[in-house]
């Protein structure tokens, strides 16, 4: 039997798949970084499987039918599309071919053949016309008209400003759009790319490969990488709390994207694709005229109405909105307008301006505290009679209201700074940072949170940057009682950033009726330059690429020259080099002597930072030397209970030198401390599975799968557990879901 590639290769990381030359028993640097600096979820996935899409045997040159391709231009989840020259008539066509390993899907076959009945029956001049449809070595595929004149997000700079042009663009897309809803095709996929432009400059419609299809959509399951596009998707392509996707779905995403072309920025942003997400269910987009002052309040009040949340307050068709268009190109008043009055009144969900925000939320806070003072004096004195457990409190990732994605690194580092900070506070056992972001994700896709996973209380909140200042509003929940125990609002200058935390700790601590104990963390506090480009430099490390990773490197180096004493920015620093081993195929030798003056530099500045610590030991197992690097493990463990890579990396150590028992115990420790990381929870798996114990070990495989259920590893280790424990029908069926998910996984026969 061959283990998979995904999970125990030599050459792969166990948790991630990456590639890797140097781990800690077997966990590799991507998974190290993550642990050491991540702060959640990123893609939707703590592990989010390799693109199994691969690029099918078709080259310039290659014919295939009667057309000779010349070169790629696009690519989606469903198929590659070239440019190419039909020999019979000497013209130049879009050809589409299906994606090879789609076909080993079920029901991609007949999605792919749904997509081209889709368009077929679509007769109008704004939708890409099909001219032939055939198939090659058993993929199909079919050639369209070529738009000559590029797409829509390739002219989004030229036509800023330029009011009338965009909305005569928008209304030929509309009138497409409506088009398609009377023959019962909902596109789905709506954004710039998707729309085209013929030699003349008029607009087309392409791309139906994620449609939804009235009568005719059997719940034929979509790719991974075929789930459309976060900044332009609807709430209800999110979230079934707002109703069923349909006609209106597309009338969304025709007003983000009007709003892009009105503003030169989408709706809803945010630093990946998962915040995105989040964010398109609980954010409601600023009006237009804040962005562009210029912008003629009309069209500002036709892309907001088509943004509203909820699909029956948005137009009730696409030929609605065209009609809207119509008039404000004739000069006439149009519907929305007189709503937006109302809809400025009563204000976004969450994306309010700061000053607003400031005002509001400190209002509520001093009614909420007198009218709660005698609750939170009764709440302390049962805090601290019920010492029997530590009280359970989630930090939830602070949403960011910047409105930037490069603004990003705000919610993430004060969500970082402060689940470090109530972490040390006496009595109390914080959600680890993985665990809080995928518990987020959770409730945004409606899945089930386990039943074991008992919190007290969960801290929310939310920065905005707002001149020289940050402004973070805070919500503390008693879970249990679903009721809100404090809600603050701070205003702190940008220079004090870096202890932003401590005031957040201190009213968490007097609302909880906790000790103040806060251990240091530092000695120093850095200037408000490098603590910024520390934040930046940390999201780039998340990214796990290559590019990510000298994006970091970069930033922190900056964060050094504006502040040289700043201990952990050295560490951070010295992290990212020895990940370059990974990422880059660097020799350990060369990414140890990059990284070494880094590690002692902070050492030397703060020997008691455990992030200073934990980077030597990191060093000592890239080479080799684990003895050193488990003897730092347990010193960090014991200095810092709460610091979670930690008793990861030690029970990797001791899995790998076969202390099967002891890593375990450690192994368990992570467990309580991050129960909802997967990178956690496969440690455990195969551990568990070291260890014999198969029916434990599935009860953990199958949590993997609920925390995720695209995890291909997990559908692995379900069916790996399955195998040991005799049920082969079951393994196999469990496999075969893994492998339809992951293309580098092999055979449990092989």
């Amino acid at each position: 039997m061959t283990t998979p590639a995904a999970l125990g290769h030599a050459d792969r990381c166990p948790s991630c798949g990456a590639s890797q030359s140097n781990n800690i028993g077997g966990l590799c640097g991507a998974c190290l970084l993550r642990l050491a600096t991540l702060d959640g979820l990123n893609d939707g996935s703590e592990f989010a499987s390799r693109d199994p899409m691969g690029d099918p045997a078709l080259v310039a040159g290659q014919r295939i039918g009667n057309y000779e391709l010349l070169d790629e231009i696009a690519r989606g989840g469903m198929g590659v599309v070239y440019r190419a020259r039909q020999l019979t008539a000497g013209r130049i066509v879009a050809v589409k071919v299906m994606l090879p390993h789609l076909l080993h899907l079920q029901g991609m076959l007949q999605r792919f053949r749904l997509e081209i009945e889709a368009i077929a029956k679509l007769d109008h001049p704004g939708i890409l016309p099909i001219y032939e449809v055939g198939e090659h070595s058993g993929l199909p595929f079919f050639s369209m008209k070529f738009a000559e004149g590029g797409d829509l997000a390739g002219r989004g700079d030229s036509l800023r400003g330029d009011w009338r042009s965009i909305a005569q663009i928008m209304l030929g897309v509309a009138r497409a759009i409506e088009h398609a809803h009377q023959r019962g095709v909902v596109h789905r996929d709506l954004k710039p790319a998707n729309i085209l432009f013929d030699a003349a400059g008029a607009p087309m419609v392409a791309d139906y490969g994620l449609a939804k299809f009235r009568a005719q959509d059997r719940g034929l399951t979509l790719p991974a990488t075929a789930l459309g596009s976060p900044q332009y998707m609807a709430p209800e392509q999110v979230s079934t709390k707002y109703g069923e996707i349909g006609p209106a779905s597309d009338i969304y995403s025709l007003g983000a994207v009007l709003y892009e072309l009105l503003t030169g920025q989408p709706p809803i942003a945010g630093g990946d694709a998962l915040q995105t997400l989040g964010r398109v269910v609980t954010e409601v987009p600023p009006s237009g005229s804040h962005l562009q002052p210029n912008l003629p309040r009309e069209l500002d009040a036709i892309a907001l109405k088509c943004l509203q949340k909820r699909p029956e307050q948005r137009y009730a068709s696409a030929a609605v909105m065209a009609r809207d268009l119509e008039r404000w190109l004739a000069g006439h008043a149009v519907s929305a307008r007189r709503r937006l009055r109302d809809r400025l009144t009563r204000g976004p969900v969450l994306a309010i301006a700061a000053g607003i925000a400031a005002i509001v939320v400190s209002l509520v806070s001093i009614s909420l505290l007198n009218n709660s003072n005698r609750e939170e004096k009764s709440l302390s004195q049962r805090n601290s009679a019920a010492n029997a457990r530590p009280l359970h409190i989630a930090v939830l990732p602070f949403i960011s209201l910047a409105g930037a994605a490069n603004d990003d690194y705000l919610g993430r580092g004060i969500t970082e700074e402060v689940i470090g900070s109530i972490a040390r506070l006496s009595g109390v056992r914080v959600l680890g940072r993985n665990s809080a972001y995928a518990l987020q994700q959770l409730r945004s896709q409606r899945l089930a949170v386990p039943a074991d996973l008992k919190l007290d209380y969960e801290l929310a909140g939310s920065v905005q940057r707002s001149g020289e200042h940050v402004v973070i509003s805070t919500r503390l929940l008693s879970v249990p009682e679903q009721r809100t125990l404090r809600q603050k609002t701070y205003e702190i200058p940008v220079g004090d950033l870096a202890t932003a935390s401590t005031f957040v700790t201190r009213d968490t601590a007097e609302s909880l009726g906790l000790a103040l104990a806060v251990a240091r963390t530092s000695t120093h506090t850095p200037t408000a330059g490098a603590y910024r480009l520390f934040l930046e430099g940390r999201v780039y490390a998340q990214k796990n690429s290559p590019g990510g990773i000298q994006q970091a490197i970069d930033y922190f180096k900056q964060a050094i020259l504006a502040d040289p004493e700043f201990a952990l920015a050295h560490a951070s620093l010295a992290m990212v080099y020895m990940i370059r081993v990974d990422f880059g195929g660097l020799p350990v030798d060369e990414a140890t002597r990059d990284a070494q003056p880094e590690a002692a530099r902070a050492r030397s500045l703060d020997p008691e930072l455990v992030e200073a610590q934990a980077v030597a030991g990191l060093i000592d197992s890239y080479n080799e030397r684990y003895d050193a690097a488990a003897a730092t493990f347990r010193r960090i463990t014991a200095l810092r209970p709460d610091f979670l890579p930690a008793h990861v990396w030690l029970g990797r150590l001791l899995y790998r030198r076969a202390q099967i028992g002891r890593a375990l115990a450690v192994l368990e420790r992570a467990d309580e401390l991050d129960p909802l990381s997967q990178i956690v929870q496969l440690n455990l798996y195969l551990t568990l599975e070291a260890a014999g114990r198969f029916d434990e070990a599935l009860r953990v495989a199958r949590r993997l799968v609920g925390l995720n259920p695209q995890f291909a590893n997990g559908l692995w280790a379900i069916a790996r557990a399955e195998r040991f424990l005799g049920q082969r029908q079951l393994a196999r069926q469990y496999y075969e879901q893994a492998a339809a998910r992951a293309s580098d996984l092999t055979s449990l026969d092989a």
